[in-house]
């Protein structure tokens, strides 16, 4: 798993907090088609607990609409503090609203009216937050209009997702979720949203920006429900603590060349035990390293790569085409080795399919290359 590194990036993480926000505020004063008296922020503000009654004990209603309005901006664009927006802000709504899952439906079998009374509370408030929304803007509606004539733009998910720049997925690190050009000049998203807390359990999570993860399919739909102890990608990634190992499935140590048919790839953990079951969650969770292991293309090409390529034969190679001369300090240039290993030259921190994966291994080599030197 990788980072989405939005959190660091004060300038960028201001201004899509500021539309998601002008976006969102717009279009809450839409009134509700199921009661005419209520605007979708109405609707919301009598449908989920926004404060304990300790807080709200002793407040004027003035006061309290003014604390609602804080708090529903929270729930859209998180805390002002940037180290507030983490797990912890999700936690605190939890403990004040719980779980709001509907009533499921079983043949033959009909609901209570009460049931069916809170089912259409949660229909109601996610259409109130207005997430279907964000995903396919309804250009014609009147709120809209005026969102892009107020603030002379436009917004929705397929925006976000390229503000962003997160051209891979963050959970799996092997499918691009870029936006794609379309020969008529459209342009179409590779990647889903994932909410990381569940709408379908936490639906007043539905439209938070930080709830909102750009994953391929697989991942998106292979999640489970259960969240709890498993990183989550606006905080963390697997990073120096969690790094890809290759070794034979009969336990033995690589030599290569061998046949990736006997090679097995896994998780090599350091840390807390708290860090390593929260990456083993993960790494279960959206099957990580049993996906990698079907990798044998690119897992045989990296081998072969690294056996032909080698330290000494790479230099043989650097000084036969003379690329800027001899080897400095026994050492050729990083870029020439990348070459040889079929790593993307000048990417600088952009992600890639399997760039984790690839650069884990080869340092795993480069360990063992210089443990045998000894």
């Amino acid at each position: 798993m990788i980072k989405i590194k939005l959190l660091e990036n004060d300038t960028l993480r201001k201004d899509l907090e500021k539309i998601h926000w002008d976006w969102f505020s717009e279009r809450a004063k839409t009134t509700c088609s199921w009661d005419k008296s209520l605007t979708y922020k109405d609707f919301i503000k009598n449908n989920i607990i926004y404060a304990t009654a300790t807080e709200l004990n002793g407040l004027t209603n003035s006061q309290k609409d003014d604390l609602f309005d804080r708090r529903l901006q929270e729930l859209i664009v998180g805390p002002d503090d940037i180290k507030q927006k983490g797990l912890n802000f999700f936690y605190r709504w939890i403990i004040l609203n719980g779980k709001m899952q509907k009533y499921p439906k079983q043949k033959g079998v009909a609901l209570l009216q009460d049931q069916e009374d809170y089912n259409k509370k949660i229909d109601h408030l996610k259409i109130a937050f207005g997430y279907d929304d964000f995903c396919t803007p309804k250009e014609s509606r009147g709120w809209y209009k005026e969102f892009k004539q107020k603030y002379k733009c436009d917004w929705s998910a397929e925006i976000f997702c390229d503000k962003l720049n997160i051209d891979v997925c963050p959970y799996c690190n092997r499918e691009y979720t870029f936006l794609a050009e379309l020969f008529n000049g459209l342009r179409k998203r590779l990647s889903e949203i994932d909410h990381f807390f569940p709408q379908s359990i936490y639906p007043y999570f539905s439209c938070y920006l930080y709830n909102f993860i750009p994953s391929c399919l697989l991942c998106n739909h292979g999640k489970k429900e259960k969240v709890k102890g498993i990183v989550y990608p606006y905080e963390n990634e697997f990073g120096n603590r969690a790094k890809f190992n290759v070794k034979l499935k009969n336990g033995g140590t690589i030599s290569l060349p061998c046949d990736t048919n006997d090679v097995q790839v896994q998780l090599k953990l350091k840390g807390s035990r708290f860090v390593r079951r929260k990456i083993q969650k993960s790494d279960k969770m959206f099957c990580i390293s049993a996906i990698y292991n079907e990798h044998k293309t690119e897992i045989n090409d990296l081998l072969r790569r690294y056996y032909h390529y080698g330290a000494n034969k790479s230099k043989d190679l650097y000084r036969l085409f003379n690329f800027g001369g001899i080897v400095q300090n026994g050492e050729i240039p990083k870029y020439f080795r990348d070459i040889l290993l079929g790593i993307p030259l000048d990417v600088g921190e952009k992600q890639y399919p399997l760039r984790k994966f690839k650069e884990d291994v080869i340092e795993q080599f480069d360990e063992t290359y210089k443990e045998m030197k000894k």
